[in-house]
């Protein structure tokens, strides 16, 4: 289901709050547990909208690139990797918003792939080690700020 409604953004177009613009082909697109939303990124930003359409609102303006949103499994919280501070790191975010906060600090960095049915762990994607080998690997990550 949840790859249905993302399959489905492709071609929806969804507007921008308070703007003449429409977002098209957005990336990273993650549906929230109850269904009833997406997230997504666009333009450097982290969105939201109704999985219906109409006009989506940015969660995060920041200058920096941020991506890969992720819904925590309560649909509270929302996870996402950023290039803020030092390499791509992954912060969380309430999902009505308010300021993000860093809950990695490797140089590494590392990409939300999702989260653990509990909502306290992240699966993170990172490349570590022997990155000319297949050095891809995935860690939990503990999901409260440090």
């Amino acid at each position: 289901m949840r790859w249905m409604v993302a399959a489905l953004l492709v071609v929806m177009q969804v507007s921008v709050v308070g703007a003449q613009s429409t977002i098209l082909f957005p990336s990273n697109v993650d549906v929230s547990p109850d269904g009833s939303q997406i997230t997504f990124d666009w333009n450097g930003e982290i969105w939201l909208a109704a999985v219906t359409g109409g006009p989506a609102q940015p969660l995060t303006r920041n200058p920096s690139r941020d991506r890969y949103p992720k819904f925590s499994p309560d649909g509270k919280t929302i996870a996402f990797a950023s290039d803020r501070e030092n390499g791509v790191q992954v912060f969380t975010m309430p999902l009505v918003g308010g300021t993000p906060s860093q809950i990695s600090y490797h140089t590494g960095g590392y990409i939300p792939a999702g989260w653990h049915a509990d909502g306290k762990q992240l699966l993170v994607q990172a490349t570590r080690d022997h990155f000319w080998r297949h050095g891809e690997r995935f860690f939990l990550l503990n999901a409260t700020e440090r």
